[in-house]
């Protein structure tokens, strides 16, 4: 199988989206670095479904009081995607979500706000990157 970014993930199931986050947050540790002033290690987990925890369509969501991140991994179309979204989630364990995030979301909403415009940033200009990285590592966990 060739595998590359944008290799379908529609019927991947849940075991193998895990073992992507794995790399993946693996990789985010090692180039982005890790937010100490968190008491636990970042985790992650995967669930069938479109839903986050506030109701709303989602494709991923990160949990700053438990620093988790959660992945609705049958949104996912390509690798690609599934990889944008484990990063995005990841710039959020690195910023201050707990103090800020409500109040910008008051002031900018969704789209415009600053954390947001960042997260989406970044995880579109390293996915191709962690996905070089990892070629082979991704092409074992899919065939």
């Amino acid at each position: 199988m060739v595998t590359n970014i944008s290799t379908s993930v529609k019927r991947i199931g849940r075991k193998r989206t895990e073992k992507i986050a794995d790399v993946v947050i693996g990789w985010c540790k090692t180039n982005m670095g890790v937010n100490r002033r968190r008491k636990s290690p970042i985790s992650h987990f995967c669930i069938k479904g479109s839903k986050g925890p506030d109701g709303k369509t989602t494709f991923g969501w990160y949990d700053h009081e438990d620093n988790i991140i959660g992945i609705n991994y049958t949104m996912h179309k390509t690798l690609g995607d599934l990889i944008q979204t484990i990063i995005h989630e990841y710039v959020h364990s690195m910023q201050p979500v707990a103090t800020k995030y409500e109040k910008l979301l008051k002031v900018y909403g969704y789209e415009q706000h600053p954390l947001e415009v960042e997260a989406r940033h970044l995880a579109y200009h390293n996915h191709y990157t962690c996905f070089k990285e990892n070629e082979e590592i991704f092409k074992n966990i899919l065939t």
